[in-house]
């Protein structure tokens, strides 16, 4: 079965629309998720015992992670760009 162009773009723009939605659909299950703290408090733990200290604060790293963040979201929601 063949799509015409035009029945293309209209499948490409149904996709675009289910997107925006299914990340406010997860958005919304993620703000309404309670958190199990003995979880929390296990996983905190591991990270207390196996991690590393730095010399560093960690800002430039942390600055790397926003910036990933940024277009991550610039992409899942282009619509919240500014």
């Amino acid at each position: 079965m063949s799509l015409t162009r035009e029945q293309m773009k209209a499948v490409v723009d149904q996709w675009k629309n289910a997107a925006s939605e299914l990340c406010k659909i997860k958005d919304q299950e993620l703000s309404q998720l309670k958190y199990d703290w003995k979880v929390v408090d296990a996983l905190l733990e591991i990270g207390a015992k196996t991690g590393k200290s730095s010399k560093t604060s960690g800002m430039v790293e942390m600055q790397r992670l926003f910036s990933i963040l940024r277009q991550t979201q610039t992409t899942l929601h282009p619509e919240n760009i500014h």
